[in-house]
């Protein structure tokens, strides 16, 4: 098994693994609270906010080695704005959360979503990962997106049951839309920039493992 498909089996049993992760497991009996998927969607919108800055980091990073900065310069013309799709699922969320004759005249029972520490740390991972080696960020960007791929249609069809319609999910879907399409790419950059050695499928098998065990922190942390 090479690295790619040690990241691919990795990211696969995941996935299945969410099946019995609490918030997950709550998103799919249809018993997900709206201040529940509030705090994720404002937790994934800092993570996607961070995504240009990591990419930026990383073509700074791989200065000497010019296709690998290249291929980073690729993903940074593709990950413009998404956070915008985070921002609009909380807006079309928030009468659920902030039901109009809950907060009129009663400030304090507004709800604000939070960004958990645990993405919070999340993300300094990331940083301190490109730091560390820009050319495992690839791996990492190939089980983000294949991981989205795999999920985004079981949340949309959570969410549906949890009686918060079709709307809030654009964050899942048009990633998941884009994400299809990347994953072979994501491969194929595996294969290009990461050597395989048992130096680097070691390195990498860790980092994974380390963002695995911080998303279901994450994860955990959402919950209300």
């Amino acid at each position: 098994m090479n690295i790619a498909e040690s990241v691919k089996r990795k990211t696969e049993d995941y996935s299945h693994y969410l099946k019995t992760e609490p918030f997950n497991a709550q998103l799919q009996a249809g018993k997900l609270t709206a201040e529940s998927y509030a705090n994720f969607l404002f937790s994934i919108e800092y993570l996607i906010k961070h995504t240009p800055i990591h990419l930026r980091l990383a073509i700074e990073t791989s200065i000497e080695h010019p296709e690998l900065a290249e291929y980073f310069r690729h993903k940074f013309d593709e990950e413009q704005g998404h956070d915008q799709w985070a921002i609009d699922d909380r807006a079309k969320l928030e009468p659920l959360i902030n039901p109009p004759e809950r907060v009129i005249g009663q400030e304090s029972m507004r709800f604000y979503p939070q960004v958990s520490l645990e993405m919070w740390d999340y993300v300094r991972e990331i940083e301190r990962m490109i730091r560390a080696d820009p050319r495992i960020y690839i791996s990492y960007i190939y089980y983000t997106e294949y991981l989205t791929v795999l999920v985004a249609d079981k949340m949309k069809a959570g969410l549906s049951r949890c009686g918060f319609g079709d709307e809030p999910v654009e964050v899942l879907t048009k990633h998941a839309e884009l994400d299809v399409h990347h994953t072979s790419e994501g491969i194929e950059a595996i294969e290009q920039f990461l050597p395989e050695t048992t130096d680097m499928r070691a390195a990498v098998e860790k980092q994974i493992d380390a963002f695995i065990k911080l998303h279901i922190a994450m994860f955990k942390a959402c919950l209300v």
